[in-house]
């Protein structure tokens, strides 16, 4: 039962991969044992760096850029889960972080 499992979303910095930083901190590990569900956004810019683009001003607005496509998730697992809008956490670092600080509470 997924039902009462609280959502955490990591966002990676500039240079990392999701893939890479699950590898070297074993958040699916933790998530398995502590029973939460984890999401991990890639960016699929085209940029050298990987980096969220979290300093252009269209990408610093809950309902568009990529504020919206990790809401967007989120939304998917709370529909296919039944997830708690009270239980979702956010965290990250570099770019990650700052994409979600420039847009504070936008977690539905």
């Amino acid at each position: 039962m997924t039902g009462n499992r609280p959502v955490v979303v990591f966002l990676p910095g500039c240079g990392s991969q999701a893939s890479q930083y699950d590898n070297e901190t074993g958040w699916s590990k933790w998530a398995d044992q502590m029973k939460f569900i984890l999401i991990f956004p890639q960016t699929t810019t085209a940029q050298p760096d990987d980096c969220f683009r979290y300093y252009l001003p269209e990408h610093q607005m809950t309902n568009a850029g990529e504020p919206l496509s990790v809401i967007q998730m989120v939304n998917w697992v709370q529909t296919h889960y039944n997830k708690d809008p009270k239980r979702i956490f956010v965290t990250g670092f570099s770019a990650g972080g700052a994409t979600w600080a420039s847009e504070p509470g936008s977690v539905p």
